[in-house]
């Protein structure tokens, strides 16, 4: 089923931009004794959207964190090389489906993080500039107005699809280089979905964002280049055009259909 080399189109730069963000040559991983990616090659877009799709049990979280580098494949066994553009950025954020600490205030949610990236920045942390990034970070994940007056509340006072939100601004407050995002940190209202997806788009001056998910519309909306995986194997890497209209691989084809998956 998987004999043949996945399809990946290859991208030129854009302009004076690197070609690719970051780039993994011949990876494979190995998570909790069972291999969850095979010998993946592929180049992430610099300064675009690149949606990672896939059924259950795809791979397209793990490829998501063998993306974001050491920090986040901690237990896991990497083989195989990951290569950021030397002109890039370091800074990387993850927004995952893990839970959120209920009982901590809205506030002290973004102390750790920013308490890190002023450490590794060398700069002593600072009050006022953390509630200068908090603010920015709720206001282009689109909950500022909702929590400015609450702050102080825990983050269990917060609905669902708000919780959601609060991840995406975690992942925006250090002003990374490389934004990933896991599925269920994209499960909003469709309001604030319009607002997020709005968000992304105008992001992509300063940053790349890559985000896995199991909503095809999505994906066929916001992204520039979508990447299917199955069991693992990366199929088909392309623009999303080409992916959701007229894509080289017959699996592929049948999966952004809903023919399976």
């Amino acid at each position: 089923l998987y004999g043949a080399e996945a399809t990946v189109s290859t991208q030129a730069g854009f302009g004076d931009y690197p070609s690719y963000h970051v780039k993994l040559v011949d990876v494979s991983c190995t998570y909790r004794t069972a291999t969850r990616l095979h010998r993946v090659s592929c180049e992430i877009p610099y300064h675009r959207i690149t949606a990672v799709v896939g059924p259950d049990e795809g791979g397209i979280s793990i490829f998501l964190r063998v993306l974001g580098g050491s920090h986040f494949t901690k237990s896991m066994q990497i083989q195989g090389s990951v290569i950021s553009d030397p002109h890039v950025g370091a800074g990387v954020a993850l927004a995952t489906n893990d839970p959120l600490v209920m009982n901590e205030s809205i506030r002290d949610s973004f102390s750790f993080r920013l308490r890190i990236a002023a450490a590794a920045s060398g700069r002593p942390w600072n009050r006022s500039r953390s509630n200068e990034a908090i603010e920015r970070a709720l206001t282009r994940a689109a909950l500022w107005h909702s929590v400015k007056d609450r702050l102080a509340s825990p983050v269990s006072h917060l609905s669902v699809a708000q919780q959601r939100q609060l991840k995406i601004a975690h992942a925006l407050s250090t002003n990374p280089d490389l934004i990933l995002l896991d599925t269920d940190a994209l499960c909003l209202d469709p309001i604030s979905l319009s607002k997020v997806e709005d968000l992304f788009w105008s992001l992509k001056d300063y940053c790349t964002i890559v985000l896995a998910t199991h909503n095809m519309q999505l994906a066929a909306r916001i992204s520039d280049y979508t990447a299917f995986l199955m069991l693992g194997h990366l199929v088909e890497f392309d623009t999303t055009n080409v992916v959701f209209t007229r894509p080289a691989n017959k699996m592929t084809e049948d999966f952004v259909t809903g023919n399976f998956g």
